[in-house]
């Protein structure tokens, strides 16, 4: 049984079926560099991997702390190298953008913000939640 008999079976008809296989058909290209990015970023990825010598023993469980953790140290080393940057701080603990933005600036001194782009002031408020942006602030200490 080929496949236009089995969703003739399913109640799609066979116009629709072959409308269908006449818009895939007209996307094929797009498809062919959409797995074309795919690869090139997959092996971007293994590269990394391999350069960073990830093997089994960075997959093992630790103790949680992050002391001697190879395996977090080879994974923010793998994010440095396909992100092409100085370093990465890769956690689950980071859950959304703002909350990374948060962690970011916390660590730049106040006399320092002067020189950061307009768009990111806007911002600051919501990270007063946390206390000044300074890290060496007293008053971040509110327990």
């Amino acid at each position: 049984m080929d496949l236009k008999n089995i969703y003739g079976s399913m109640g799609i008809s066979p116009e629709i079926y072959d409308y269908c296989e006449a818009r895939e058909e007209s996307l094929r290209e797009r498809f062919r560099q959409i797995d074309r990015i795919f690869e090139l970023n997959q092996l971007k990825v293994l590269s990394a991997m391999q350069e960073s010598k990830v093997s089994e023993a960075c997959l093992v469980e630790t103790t949680g702390y992050g002391y001697n953790d190879i395996g977090r140290d080879r994974l923010e080393e793998v994010y440095a190298r396909v992100f092409r940057t100085e370093d990465a701080l890769v956690r689950s603990q980071i859950v959304c953008g703002t909350h990374a933005l948060a962690t970011a600036l916390s660590a730049i001194p106040d006399r320092e913000m002067r020189y950061f782009p307009l768009w990111v002031f806007p911002m600051i408020p919501s990270f007063r939640c946390w206390g000044s942006m300074s890290p060496r602030d007293p008053s971040r200490n509110t327990g």
